[in-house]
């Protein structure tokens, strides 16, 4: 048993809640002085099963002197239940704005007045509450402000006029609401709204496909992209506009280019020369090359100032019209960039490999690297300085904010997660390499089972990445939960197959039309090498997927029988299916080369539903319910065909979620029947059940239901507990039975037991709660027994009881033993973490 660096609490192994209690960091914005971030701070709220999202601020004068205040410089800066996010600075550094769907102050949460629309917030850096700037009928989409930093700009949806609206409300009141496919979105509109006078002025109305924009630097300028008609589906046609804005007078509308392609992450160069933008190297292909697009502004669209500045050289080299890729010597996927203003520099992240790499771009043909190899997002720059900032984790550390300035070294701004990797075990994980069919080295992270000895073979999780232009990178979490996986003794393989993100462009777009082809040989092929290199047990395999790696996991399982279970998550079962479906279906179209009227054949060859009569291994299905990327009819087909051929299978499916499960406790949920179904088929049968589990035994079933921290308001002070009021372990679970019984059903105390997974501690029940007025109390005696009689008309027995545990604060995981049935494995978090303050 390992010990954390203060030798005091024994650390634990990872579990589903552990991984989501990490805080999620997004969007950090640098202040103009340099000297503090705002960013984003998601928390998982497992009462109300969402996500807690808040702008925090970091501030690099209030520096941490130790890994016990690592908080001091980092605070809280708004609260609303509905969340705030997109902070940005006033040029000035006086304000902040965010985004919010919370009420205005003084009006009721419930009231009807705005809807829970999107509005622009403003805060006060010098003190005061924030205030609400816009009232947008149909919310706000984005924002930006203007340099005077007195003024914004936002983009929002036109409204309909108030007799077609109130007509279309009364429709509705009258349930005639039928939705029309075929009617034209609404257009865009772009307003200019002052902070003191809050009139919001109408500047442009554009097209229904305004996706993005950036003001110019000195605000007389608008660039901004638009695939026309809004649908999400047309991506492949955005073009670039200038709308220019002049004092008095209406905007002008210019079009820049009309190259086809997706384009975005729109950028305008610190002197307002140049315009950047991201887009697809080939503009046929959404999953080729993610390429830096760079065009000179017409002198006419230049202002009369910037006539007399001159840009760097390597910025003439620039084309009026961007058809060509910069940085043609550069072969890795660009994420996200930024222009320095001190510099005339760009700097960027790309992808590269299973980490990522930090660029600066002064050259148009090659970029300099400054580092590489761990997993980066989100970066940001100071406005007028050297201040970099970015979201960074590894295979052992959660997310934390970096700072970059030069030429000091890269220093962590927070440590917001280092407690986890303080109470957790982290498994040894590392990338590795094979020779695939053709002899295209493929690479892959691995992980090790978190008791790993050399020497001994164990059963091996094959957990393939969605897209097919997504990446695995060497970091602590996916959606897959891999170091959960690891903890529960298995090997876990991330390959990153042909078509992945980061090995460069023909690497990307090897699989079209291809499809379960090379990709699924190099899939293979790294599974042959974890049993050759002694790793993993061949009898003892299990696949899973997400996505397109559902789609992989489905016809993996149609033409290979190695696997003993598999689990599908949200994939692809019949590829006219998807495109009859999904919102996305420009997808199929390009990678298979054509629409399905044009190439059945094509569609039936490479869709796994094509060989479902040579399924065999047991199947998992889980789907979102509003899922329009990859449909739930692609699920459903598949568990009809399987249950029909008698095919052990089982369909999960979830209200509310999308193209992945977001809900706390639907992850929860998700991940105790993805870890019991591996370790059923894979296994033989579960060492330990989990809540939410039915446990049979003959005629008898458990199922504990709930495992959670209860607080007893009144009672003596726990001794395990650094509260004032104590709390205990409440454990809640149902027996039941069909057969009669004519007598009562007892289970004393003396029956029941939890025992440490990882000590020698044993705990009994030390009470019964209940719940009166509102008030949590418990009932306690060193003879409590529970009972239950059979139903008088059916004579059967069905049991329900929850009891309270005194268990240790500083968290742990226990088996629950009831009687003689099997045990079932409970975990509860620390206390000091559950009361830590947001």
């Amino acid at each position: 048993m390992q010990k954390s660096p203060n030798n005091t609490i024994p650390k634990r192994r990872i579990t589903p809640r552990a991984l989501l209690e990490i805080k999620r960091l997004s969007c950090p914005q640098v202040h103009p002085d340099g000297q503090r971030v705002a960013f984003v701070l998601e928390e998982a709220d497992f009462e109300e099963s969402r996500w807690n999202c808040h702008i925090w601020l970091a501030d690099r004068r209030q520096p941490a002197e130790s890994e016990e205040e690592s908080d001091e410089n980092v605070r809280q800066l708004t609260f609303a239940k509905e969340g705030e996010r997109e902070p940005r600075w006033s040029p000035d550094g006086r304000y902040l704005a965010f985004l919010s769907e919370r009420p205005a102050s003084g009006q009721e949460e419930d009231s009807e007045e705005e809807d829970g629309t999107t509005q622009i917030w403003i805060l006060p850096l010098e003190g005061g509450e924030a205030f609400r700037l816009t009232q947008a009928k149909q919310g706000v989409e984005s924002y930006a402000w203007f340099p005077d930093a007195e003024t914004l700009l936002f983009l929002t949806t036109e409204p309909k006029p108030e007799p077609v609206a109130n007509v279309k409300c009364d429709y509705q009141k009258q349930h005639i609401d039928p939705t029309d496919e075929t009617e034209p979105r609404p257009r865009k509109q772009f307003w200019r709204v002052h902070l003191k006078e809050r009139k919001p002025q109408l500047l442009f109305t554009a097209d229904p496909g305004v996706e993005s924009f950036a003001l110019s630097p000195d605000g007389t300028r608008l660039a901004y992209l638009t695939n026309r008609t809004g649908d999400p589906d047309d991506a492949h046609i955005a073009d670039l506009y200038l709308l220019t804005l002049p004092e008095e007078g209406e905007p002008t509308l210019h079009l820049l280019s009309d190259r086809e392609g997706g384009k975005y992450h729109l950028r305008w160069s610190p002197d307002g020369h140049v315009l950047t933008f991201l887009g697809w190297l080939d503009p046929k292909l959404s999953y080729s090359r993610n390429s830096l697009f760079g065009m000179r502004i017409p002198a006419p669209l230049l202002p009369p100032t910037a006539h007399s500045t001159q840009p760097p050289p390597w910025l003439n080299k620039l084309p009026e019209a961007p058809n060509d890729a910069l940085l043609t010597e550069y072969d890795f996927d660009l994420s996200c960039y930024e222009w320095s203003s001190e510099e005339m520099a760009i700097y960027a992240l790309a992808t590269v490999r299973t980490g990522s790499q930090l660029l600066r771009i002064d050259d148009v043909t090659t970029p300099l690297p400054l580092s590489s190899d761990v997993p980066r997002y989100d970066l940001a720059l100071q406005p007028e300085g050297a201040v970099m900032a970015w979201i960074e984790e590894s295979a052992q550390a959660p997310p934390e904010i970096y700072i970059h300035e030069a030429p000091s070294q890269v220093q962590p701004l927070t440590k917001l997660n280092v407690a986890f990797t303080e109470e957790y075990l982290l498994p040894k994980q590392e990338v590795v390499r094979w020779k695939s069919f053709d002899g295209q080295e493929i690479e892959g992270v691995l992980t090790y089972p978190l008791d790993y000895k050399k020497g001994k073979r164990y059963p091996l999780l094959l957990l393939i990445h969605g897209g097919p232009k997504g990446c695995s990178q060497n970091s602590l979490r996916s959606y897959e939960m891999h170091p959960v996986w690891a903890s529960e003794g298995y090997l876990v393989l991330r390959p990153n197959y042909r078509g992945s993100e980061g090995y460069g462009n023909a690497f990307a777009i090897s699989n079209r039309r291809d499809l379960g082809g090379g990709d699924y040989k190099d899939i293979m092929a790294g599974v042959e090498w974890c049993i050759a290199e002694g790793l993993a047990d061949p009898e003892r395999m299990g696949v899973m997927g997400g996505s397109y790696g559902g789609y992989m996991t489905n016809w993996i399982i149609a033409h290979t029988n190695r696997f003993k279970a598999a689990i599908s998550l949200f994939g692809i079962f019949h590829l006219q299916t998807d495109y009859s479906n999904s919102s996305y279906s420009r997808w199929d179209y390009e990678y298979l080369g054509a629409y399905y009227w044009e190439d059945p054949e094509i569609y039936r060859r490479l869709s796994p539903g094509t060989y479902v009569d040579r399924i065999q291994t047991p199947t998992l299905i889980i789907h979102g319910e509003e899922d329009d990327n990859t449909f739930i009819s692609n699920s459903k087909e598949m568990y009809q065909a399987l249950k029909h051929r008698k095919v052990p299978v089982q369909f999960v499916h979830y209200p509310r979620e999308k193209h992945g499960l977001e809900e706390p406790n639907h992850r929860l949920d998700e991940m105790r029947r993805c870890l019991a179904w591996m370790a059923k088929y894979i296994e033989g049968q579960p060492s330990f059940y989990r809540v939410g589990d039915t446990v049979k035994v003959q005629d008898t079933e458990l199922c504990v239901t709930r495992a959670e921290r209860t607080r007893f308001n009144g009672l003596p002070k726990n001794t395990n507990s650094p509260s004032e009021s104590p709390t205990l372990l409440v454990v809640s679970f149902t027996l039941h039975s069909d057969t009669k019984a004519s007598q009562p059903f007892r289970l004393s105390f003396n029956d029941i037991r939890l025992k440490s997974r990882t000590t020698e501690e044993t705990w009994k029940p030390c009470g019964v709660p209940l719940e009166v007025h509102g008030v949590h109390v418990l009932v306690e005696g060193e003879k409590l027994r529970l009972e239950q009689h059979p139903d008088p008309l059916t004579g059967q027995l069905a049991f329900a009881a929850a009891l309270a545990f005194d268990v240790p604060a500083s968290g742990g995981e226990a088996l629950l033993y009831i009687a003689d049935m099997p045990p079932v494995l409970v975990e509860w978090p620390s206390e000091e973490h559950e009361e830590a303050e947001p």
